[in-house]
C-alpha cells in the first residue's frame, strides 16, 4: 500500500508521479495532495522510486 505524506508534498504543482503510474492509481485535484486508489495499485513502486 502506498501512502502519501502530506507534509512532504509541496502542493504547488501537478504531481510528477501521475504519469509514472502504469495503472492510473494516483489522482490529484488541482494542486492538492494526490491520493492513491489502493484497489488499483499494483505496488510496482514506480511512484515511490521517482527522483524529482
Amino acid at each position: 500500500m502506498i501512502v502519501i505524506r502530506e507534509e512532504l508534498c509541496p502542493q504547488t504543482h501537478a504531481c510528477p508521479t501521475l504519469p509514472l503510474c502504469p495503472v492510473g492509481a494516483i489522482f490529484q485535484e488541482g494542486f492538492n495532495v494526490p491520493t492513491v486508489d489502493n484497489e488499483k495499485c499494483i505496488c510496482c513502486c514506480k511512484c515511490a522510486n521517482n527522483q524529482v
